[in-house]
C-alpha cells in the first residue's frame, strides 16, 4: 500500500486543495485522513520536447547512486515514449525501499490532464500503471503500513 499526497488548484487562488490517499495494491485509491509524510528520495526530470536531452534536478550523476538514478529515469522516459500515452515531458520519481514510483502527467486531448503513478520494475524493465487522479498533482508518495 501507499500514502500518496496531491494537491489541486483552486481557479486563480494561489492556494492548492491537498488531498491524501491510500492506494492499494490492486490500484484502488481511498480518500483519507490527514497523513504526515516523512522523508523520501525524490527526483524531479524534464526533457525539453524535440530533444533527446533528460534533465534530473538535484542529481549528482558522477555518483554511482546518482548514476543508477540516471540510468532508471532514462528507462523510464524510453519506456514511457514506447507507450500509447500522450505524456508530458516530465515528471517525478520516488525511491522507496529499492522500489521505484514514477508520477507524470498524460494529456487525452480532453480536460482535465491526469497525473498517472506507475510502478518501475528495474529487473524487468517494464511499467505498470497503479493509479491515476484526474486534475491532481501527485506531491508525495510514500509505503504505507496499515
Amino acid at each position: 500500500m501507499l500514502k500518496i499526497t496531491t494537491s489541486t488548484a483552486n481557479g486563480f487562488d494561489l492556494k492548492s486543495k491537498t488531498n491524501y490517499y491510500i492506494v492499494y495494491e490492486n490500484g484502488v485509491a481511498k480518500k483519507t485522513s490527514e497523513l504526515l509524510p516523512s522523508d523520501v528520495t525524490s527526483y524531479c526530470w524534464i526533457q525539453n520536447n524535440g530533444d533527446a536531452a533528460i534533465v534530473v534536478k538535484n542529481l549528482d550523476a558522477s555518483t554511482p547512486e546518482g548514476e543508477e538514478v540516471y540510468k532508471i529515469v532514462n528507462n523510464i522516459v524510453l519506456l514511457l515514449d514506447e507507450s500509447k500515452l500522450n505524456v508530458i515531458p516530465g515528471g517525478k520519481l520516488f525511491v522507496l525501499n529499492k522500489r521505484y514510483f514514477v508520477t507524470v502527467l498524460c494529456d487525452n486531448g480532453k480536460k482535465p490532464i491526469s497525473d498517472i503513478l506507475f510502478e518501475y520494475t528495474p529487473v524487468d524493465n517494464c511499467i505498470k500503471e497503479i493509479a491515476s487522479f484526474n486534475s491532481k498533482s501527485i506531491n508525495h508518495i510514500e509505503l504505507y503500513d496499515s
